[in-house]
């Protein structure tokens, strides 16, 4: 269940060898009617988070590869994460001051993430994954939903028989630094527009505009 403004809610199930949806509009104390397909493959593992804006963040497992997907008035285009067919336990978080997401999982007992940022397309994700943590058997990853004092923190079973430990981590930092933004010109010349600046080389536009302290690299 993810909160959405104005006091609507998005719940998010699997059921059938689908991952489906529904909207509670707040105004009309109603349900949408039938529930929407986000896929239509089947998949019991999945995470989401929603932002100021009434934006729903989801990511999930299918087949072993993990995928993230956007809600804004509909479902958006998936976007892989992970190609890999041996992924579990996703979990997504959010750093609430500027939307960035962090989505976790794990992979042959080690521990992996990446950062993705607005507007969350292919190329607005770190290309690569960090490993966050490799010693000894690692599953059952949970983020917590959001940010709370620049630190996004993360919990996760270690251990192969009982009694298993559990292990905490509040390693990664949400605090603003310099950025680098890429100069990609998809409409004008106008330094202002964020369709004009990527996160990421070759990336798509929508990243933040650069600001005194941060590098431009055209």
């Amino acid at each position: 269940m993810a909160p959405l403004t104005n006091g609507d809610m998005y719940a998010v199930w699997a059921q059938s060898g689908a991952l489906v949806g529904k909207k509670y509009t707040n105004a009309s104390s109603t349900w949408d009617a039938s529930p929407t397909t986000i896929i239509s493959s089947a998949t019991s593992s999945f995470s989401a988070v929603s932002d100021a804006s009434g934006n729903i963040h989801l990511q999930y497992i299918v087949s072993g590869a993990n995928y993230y997907k956007e809600y804004t008035s509909s479902w958006g285009t998936a976007v892989t994460l992970d190609s890999n067919a041996s992924n579990t336990s996703p979990t997504i978080s959010k750093n609430a001051s500027n939307g960035d997401l962090y989505a976790f999982w794990a992979r042959s007992n080690t521990i992996y993430y990446k950062k993705g940022v607005s507007p969350y397309a292919s190329g607005n994700w770190d290309i690569s994954a960090t490993t966050l943590y490799a010693t000894g058997t690692n599953t059952n990853v949970n983020a917590a939903y959001q940010d709370n004092g620049s630190k996004i923190f993360l919990e996760w079973i270690n251990g192969t028989a009982n009694p298993y430990s559990i292990y905490f981590d509040n390693s990664i930092s949400t605090s603003s630094g310099p950025s680098t933004r890429y100069w990609i010109n998809n409409t004008s010349g106008n330094w202002n527009d964020t369709a004009n600046w990527s996160a990421t080389s070759g990336g798509a536009g929508g990243a933040s505009v650069p600001v005194a302290g941060d590098t431009a690299v055209f």
